[in-house]
């Protein structure tokens, strides 16, 4: 497993031993209950939906959980128009998010909606 994943991070700092089944980046869109701006990582696994913001700091990328949220008090809606992803939690409220742009962007799509 690759040294800088979220997956990898979540087990080693966190002693969370999730598998997630797709990950993407995405960037948070006003108007939620989220208080940060940037990019997040967000990783849909078996048990958990974890939101991290994404620290690029040196050669490395490190993660900063700001979410782990079991996936049965999760509502999760798509936007397939704009690639949207909105995570709604009785305990956290509302949030929006927007895939961004790579090459990988449509794979990445078809697995979060799929």
């Amino acid at each position: 497993m690759d040294a800088h994943t979220l997956q990898y991070i979540l087990r080693s700092k966190y002693n969370i031993n999730e598998k997630l089944q797709v990950m993407g980046i995405f960037v948070v869109l006003q108007g939620g209950t989220m208080k940060a701006n940037g990019l997040f990582r967000i990783g849909i696994g078996e048990r958990f939906v974890v939101v991290s913001g994404i620290n690029p700091r040196g050669p490395v990328i490190d993660y900063n959980p700001v979410s782990l949220t079991p996936v049965g008090l999760l509502g999760v809606t798509y936007t397939n128009v704009s690639m949207m992803v909105t995570i709604s939690s009785p305990l956290k409220g509302k949030n929006s998010f927007q895939l961004c742009s790579s090459s990988k962007a449509a794979a990445i799509w078809d697995d979060f909606t799929n």
